[in-house]
């Protein structure tokens, strides 16, 4: 009923004098209500609903995997030898880590490297052993890659979502939909930059 009410307005001699700011205001609106769907046919608008629905099902679950995928990743070290070049602000961090796992002891301290960003960014920018670096890093970007928390299914899943609302609401694809306002105004333009 809004929109109905909005579109109507729009196409008033009021609506068509309007200047600056409420000009842009009215346009942007009009914009918004056509991008969510608001001027499609009812069976494309119920089909747009669906995808946006399972779209946001599958977004939040490639969210949770890549959490939980960079929570379950860690490298236990048994002592510091191959912490060399680290600050020991940082050297305490991964000691922290470790003790709030109940792992190591005073006696003999552990040290625990997980993919937080304050926890592994100081070995891969400061460590003097590159195989230690070279591990961290790959454990840094299989995020989401394999095992139980593997991503891939669902990155085509959202693709194809994608794909499909942009095609109801009329763009050839999601980067056409995408970049409608910004620049770029379309994936090929895109592309060109790039």
């Amino acid at each position: 009923a809004l929109w109905v009410r909005l579109k109507a307005y729009s196409e008033t001699q009021e609506a068509a004098s309007l200047t600056g700011v409420k000009k842009r205001f009215l346009d942007e609106t009009l914009n918004d209500f056509i991008r969510s769907g608001a001027d499609l046919p009812q069976e494309k608008k119920e089909r747009l609903e669906e995808v946006q629905s399972e779209l946001a099902r599958v977004t939040q679950k490639f969210s949770e995997n890549v959490l939980d995928s960079t929570n379950a990743w860690e490298l236990v070290l048994e002592d510091d030898a191959r912490l060399g070049g680290l600050p020991d602000t940082a050297k305490a961090v991964l000691l922290s880590e470790a003790q709030a796992k109940e792992l190591g002891s005073e006696e003999s301290p552990v040290y625990r490297i997980t993919l937080k960003a304050p926890v592994y960014f100081p070995v891969l920018e400061h460590s003097e052993d590159a195989s230690l670096r070279e591990e961290v890093w790959r454990g840094s970007i299989t995020v989401g890659n394999g095992g139980d928390y593997d991503n891939t299914e669902l990155i085509r899943e959202i693709l194809k979502l994608r794909r499909e609302k942009a095609n109801l609401l009329g763009k050839q694809d999601f980067a056409d939909q995408v970049l409608e306002e910004r620049m770029a105004k379309e994936g090929k333009t895109a592309l060109g930059f790039v």
